[in-house]
């Protein structure tokens, strides 16, 4: 008996437990819901950033102008696309809305109707006061110029011309 046999332990043969295949350990990601005014800012912003750090999960649905770009109607469109998604049992676990503020006579009826939204811990809220197109301005330039809607001239718009 040498001195290499000292840490040895006896085992029998492997049985078929041993060799199973394990269960798998990761839990499954959140299914994330964007719901957006904007046909081009928004979506283009968010799939770049879904690209960019690698979120599978996460679904972009951009709100078209043929159900109007007021916050309440994407209020409407986020709750449509939850209640489909729910009932082929694959609800969403957050869904995000992004609304302007601009100058939109229901915003603060969507605000409220978003904080009455079951569960309320799904539901967020992402407020852009003035535009959008401020916030993405920021990204690149300091900037403490206050923007307005004008007649006939939005606050997005000035900010992109």
């Amino acid at each position: 008996m040498g001195s290499e046999d000292l840490f040895k332990k006896k085992r029998g043969p492997k049985t078929a437990k041993d060799l199973a295949r394990r269960n798998a350990v990761k839990s499954p990601l959140a299914k994330i819901l964007i719901v957006c005014e904007g046909k081009k800012t928004e979506p283009n912003y968010f799939e770049d950033l879904i690209n960019h750090y690698e979120l599978l999960t996460a679904s972009v649905i951009d709100v078209t102008g043929e159900c109007g770009s007021s916050p309440m109607c994407v209020v409407r469109h986020a709750k449509e696309k939850h209640k489909e998604m729910t009932e082929k049992g694959a609800p969403y676990d957050q869904i995000f809305v992004v609304i302007d503020k601009d100058a939109h006579t229901d915003y603060v009826a969507a605000l409220d109707a978003l904080r009455r939204s079951k569960p309320s811990s799904s539901w967020f809220t992402v407020n852009s006061v003035p535009c959008f197109e401020y916030w993405l301005l920021l990204h690149y330039t300091y900037s403490t110029k206050a923007f307005r809607n004008l007649p006939g001239n939005s606050s997005g718009n000035q900010i992109v011309s």
